[in-house]
């Protein structure tokens, strides 16, 4: 086969990997450890890198075993490479026309695709297409793990907030008082604190108001005082996050400065940043799985946590294109995608809304938004398209990061999401959302 065409159609493909919002560069030089060497087609994916390896025919697996070996870790362009990605074009894509190149791999429904996980075996070949190999991508953290990389972070996080939680347990009990949610209040601080390391790492200023933009968001110093911290979370509630941070600066306010707080905070910053170097905070809903086992009252609230897994399906099949309503909107605009209404009566963490927010994200790339709207679109979906409620206050804060953590690159200003009562005053029973039935439901307060 033609070298050139290989070449060609490795650029189309990562070129087609741009449409479906994926930062790919195709067929250039990059530093891989201590060598330099070039992947047919790198992936960035801020906290990590993904390589692509193609041929004509089967996957190119000796490719990527030679370029990357399985029991080698490696690094490309400053990332650790996390995943090695083999691909064979069908053969017959050889004898057209290379000027079609994107059209010709666009149309194509038999690529054959394996993936490599770092330092695990390569997996069966699949069969598919760009636009599949696109979403296997953006999930594959969920499609590749087994459990055990996130619940390490899961239990580095619980044992932070435990140890957080006793700190402040003993603070509340020597001032006289009967300790309230500590483990609660400390996994509120932590979410604030990852939240911050995502700005700090990725907002672009750029994207602020003007008034706004010539301000710096540090990230968290394990070296600082509490009065440090409440101040960097006041800068950052003059831009906004209001649901994120307000809750956190307000209870760090009401906690006394001992010496005892200020090293529980550094406890958590220092878990903060380790969970937002892993690279999974953005893709896995680690604040929800560590909130559900914190909740004194789970049988009481029949809470439950909803898996990735379960919501991208669900999701999915709530957008089943078969539907009829879907063909009247305009998946493609800010201003079409504004007017949808996605409501989760009973949002817990936000996996749900963050589920929905990204299938509605996916069908506008498939409807042709240029790569340039995206952000709008994201921030359309957030402040406008998605509702959420639940009866605890905790919940709402957990929702509000979920959804913007995804999003750190830019503001996002009003979110509906609402906390509805669920106990008895003046005699009155109000049940959560379940009030949405007979009337309008008597909200306490709105935390956004």
């Amino acid at each position: 086969m033609s070298n050139s065409n290989e070449v060609a159609y490795n650029l189309a493909l990562a070129r087609l990997l741009r449409h479906e919002g994926l930062n790919a560069q195709g067929e250039q030089r990059h530093m891989f450890g201590q060598a330099r060497g070039q992947a047919d087609v790198l992936l960035d994916f801020e906290d990590y890198a993904v390589v692509i390896e193609a041929e004509f025919g089967a996957p190119a697996r000796a490719d990527a075993d030679r370029r990357f070996p399985p029991d080698q870790p490696a690094m490309v362009g400053g990332l650790p490479l996390r995943l090695a990605v083999a691909v064979g074009y069908p053969e017959r894509l050889a004898d057209l026309p290379e000027s079609d190149t994107d059209a010709n791999l666009a149309a194509v429904q038999d690529l054959t695709i394996a993936y490599r996980y770092y330092g695990d075996e390569w997996g069966a070949d699949t069969v598919g297409t760009v636009a599949g190999l696109a979403e296997q991508l953006r999930n594959y953290w969920v499609q590749s793990d087994n459990g055990a990389r996130i619940e390490e972070i899961v239990r580095k996080a619980s044992t932070a907030i435990d140890e957080v939680a006793e700190v402040l347990a003993r603070l509340d009990r020597d001032r006289g008082r009967e300790p309230e949610s500590p483990g609660t209040k400390a996994l509120i601080w932590l979410n604030a604190l990852v939240f911050q390391e995502l700005l700090a790492r990725h907002l672009d200023m750029s994207l602020l108001p003007p008034e706004h933009r010539e301000k710096t968001i540090g990230r968290p110093d394990p070296s600082g005082s509490t009065a440090d911290l409440q101040r960097q979370w006041e800068e950052i509630l003059t831009i906004n996050w209001w649901p994120i941070f307000h809750v956190a600066r307000e209870t760090l306010q009401a906690t006394p400065g001992s010496p005892a707080t200020r090293q529980a905070m550094v406890v958590l910053i220092r878990t903060a940043r380790e969970i937002v170097e892993s690279g999974m905070i953005r893709r896995h809903d680690v604040a929800g799985r560590v909130f559900h086992r914190l909740l004194d009252s789970r049988k009481f609230l029949a809470t439950n946590y909803t898996t990735i897994p379960a919501a991208i399906m669900l999701a999915g099949l709530a957008f089943d294109e078969r539907g009829p309503r879907w063909s009247e909107i305009d998946f493609a605009s800010a201003d079409s995608v504004g007017g949808l209404r996605i409501v989760d009566p009973a949002c817990g963490s936000g996996t749900l809304l963050m589920a929905a927010a990204q299938e509605v994200l996916k069908r506008a790339r498939r409807a042709g938004a240029p790569a340039e709207e995206a952000p709008t679109i994201v921030r359309t979906i957030l402040e406008e398209a998605l509702y959420g409620f639940d009866v605890v206050p905790a919940a709402i804060h957990l929702a509000a990061s979920t959804l913007c953590m995804a999003e750190a690159r830019q503001v996002v200003k009003d979110m509906n999401l609402w906390r509805v009562r669920h106990d008895v005053t003046d005699g009155v029973a109000r049940l959560g959302s379940l009030d949405f039935l007979p009337r309008r439901p008597a909200t306490e307060m709105r935390l956004a």
